[in-house]
């Protein structure tokens, strides 16, 4: 059932007129095969709409392998018609990043390796793929930078598994769309969060200083910053990075005892069942901040009791009752989600991940990316 629903399944095109902003009189439906990835697999060039779609099942493929195609059609009376397509992309693969550019449509998806497509659509009865190029990893967000060149933010990953290894940001040169190349290549290891991947307002291209600024994180290792890449010819180079720690604030690891993390296949009834919190040990009067969890207390003075956590607390040896336990789970750090220019300064804006909700602006010096201000939001 799930594979025939995935070789049924169809995406719904509605056009209509928006030149009075009062109104939207409804204009024309047409549908094409398969679903689509986001907002970039659709655009509307000289009277025509390309949209790329990706047919099959994306997950068990056992009977019809997904691929991806470029539809391209046409308003006749009030039917959206399909003139042209060009298919077989990217075969048991997902789309995983679309750009259009005018008579240019440009096309990543992945399994194992990248392949980056180019493909002309100058003829819309007749568009056609002009290069392919494979390389580890993948890019989710395609920016267009001038000069024949094409930024890319995504993820590397190992080729013979497909599993993410951390983020990558790509130049390519498509100033021969039949030869499209990877020139230069920035890679941040075990960095597996990057809003832009999801969010494209999330990444930031300031051309004066053929600069590309975007967000990164470590959902594990709870940190985040925001990366600065320069292009300069044919390389990128990092010239540093923003995060949004305040040195004033009266945080630290603390000094009691961390003790080995609940195991995963064994949960514990504290308010709810929880999988992935460490325990941390504390003499009563001892700091209790610990930096990148978000603690609370369980009561363990004097026969304070909590269901499941006592055989939790035997296990890792505590038997005094002079001590206090946090059931501390992950989490808690400033994630940057959006940046930007204002005079010789750079602004990055970030939440809390953790319980506080705050979020924090902060500024930089545009060419050091030297801290200037951080003030933060309620």
């Amino acid at each position: 059932a799930r594979q025939q629903i995935a070789e049924d399944w169809r995406t719904a095109v509605h056009r209509f007129d928006l030149t009075d902003p009062a109104r939207a009189d409804y204009v024309a439906s047409g549908s094409v095969p398969g679903r689509i990835r986001n907002q970039f697999s659709l655009s509307e060039h000289d009277s025509h709409l390309r949209v790329v779609t990706t047919t099959g099942d994306l997950w068990w493929q056992q009977d019809e392998p997904s691929s991806s195609q470029v539809r391209v059609l046409r308003q006749t009376g009030d039917r959206l018609v399909e003139v042209g397509s060009v298919g077989d992309i990217g075969r048991g693969e997902q789309v995983q990043s679309v750009h259009f550019a005018g008579d240019v449509g440009y096309v990543v998806t992945f399994r194992l390796v990248d392949p980056f497509y180019t493909i002309d659509l100058s003829d819309p009865q007749n568009p056609a793929i002009l290069g392919e190029l494979k390389i580890s990893g993948f890019s989710r967000y395609l920016h267009p930078i001038g000069d024949g060149l094409m930024l890319g933010i995504g993820f590397d990953a190992d080729e013979s598994t497909g599993t993410v290894t951390g983020s990558k940001a790509s130049l390519f040169d498509v100033s021969d769309l039949a030869d499209p190349r990877e020139i230069a290549v920035r890679v941040v290891s075990e960095s597996w969060g990057v809003d832009v991947v999801w969010d494209h307002r999330a990444f930031l291209w300031w051309e004066p200083a053929r600069l590309a600024v975007f967000g990164i994180a470590n959902w594990a290792g709870l940190w985040s910053e925001a990366v600065a890449l320069r292009v300069e010819g044919n390389s990128l180079i990092e010239i540093g990075r923003i995060d949004h720690t305040d040195p004033n604030d009266d945080i630290g690891y603390t000094d009691c005892r961390k003790l080995n993390p609940v195991s995963r296949d064994r949960n514990f009834d504290l308010w709810h069942t929880l999988t992935f919190y460490d325990v941390i040990a504390c003499e009563p009067g001892e700091r209790q901040a610990i930096v990148g969890y978000t603690c609370s207390l369980v009561d363990r003075v004097r026969g304070g009791n909590a269901s499941g956590f006592d055989e939790e607390a035997r296990s890792l040896g505590l038997t005094t009752d002079d001590e206090t336990m946090f059931a501390c789970l992950l989490g808690s750090m400033d994630v940057i989600v959006r940046s930007l220019v204002i005079g010789d300064e750079l602004w990055t804006l970030s939440y809390s991940s953790g319980y506080t909700y705050e979020s924090k602006l902060a500024a930089s010096d545009l060419a050091t990316l030297e801290r200037t201000a951080l003030i933060r939001l309620p």
